[in-house]
């Protein structure tokens, strides 16, 4: 496929946020201890989200590169076009995004580190993939799709003082 140039779109940057929330999903399920896994797989889901809600917005490739993997950055452009801010959004977006951009989560070291465990991570993706699906696709495809990978939660996270 040499001299092919394959375009980002809103859509497939979308579409690739549900794939990797799926993915968590299906790690969670097997290997519900590998919390480094977990969490990148859903740090690319938030990274892509916002990026797809940025592109639609206008911003380019260059641009969106620029950001790069900095959720906070990207969380902070995206509320500025009109993506929904919580105070809850905000700290685990601070929380998870520094590890992610730090590359904790693909290249664990010894130590210890605050984190924020992986089903409030999971609930995040959920909350900014769905807005972003809302905002491309609109009301009536959410409603269809709500059960899709990556759409839904489709794995029990463990919670502190769940019983397994």
């Amino acid at each position: 496929m040499s001299g092919t140039v394959l375009f980002q779109t809103p859509d497939s940057l979308l579409d690739g946020a549900c794939m990797y929330a799926a993915a968590a999903d299906a790690v969670n399920d097997r290997h519900p201890e590998a919390w480094f896994v977990v969490n990148q797989l859903l740090g690319m889901s938030i990274e892509l989200a916002l990026k797809a809600y940025l592109q639609r917005r206008g911003y380019d490739d260059r641009t969106l590169r620029d950001l790069g993997h900095n959720h906070k950055k990207l969380f902070d452009e995206a509320v500025e076009k009109g993506l929904r801010y919580t105070d809850g959004r905000n700290f685990r977006i601070l929380m998870h995004g520094q590890h992610y951009k730090d590359r904790l989560f693909a290249y664990p070291t010894i130590g210890e580190f605050g984190t924020i465990m992986p089903w409030s991570v999971r609930e995040l993706a959920h909350g900014i993939i769905v807005e972003v699906f809302t905002d491309l696709r609109g009301q009536d495809a959410l409603e269809a799709s709500r059960n899709a990978p990556g759409l839904s939660i489709a794995s029990t996270y463990s919670r502190p003082g769940m019983v397994s």
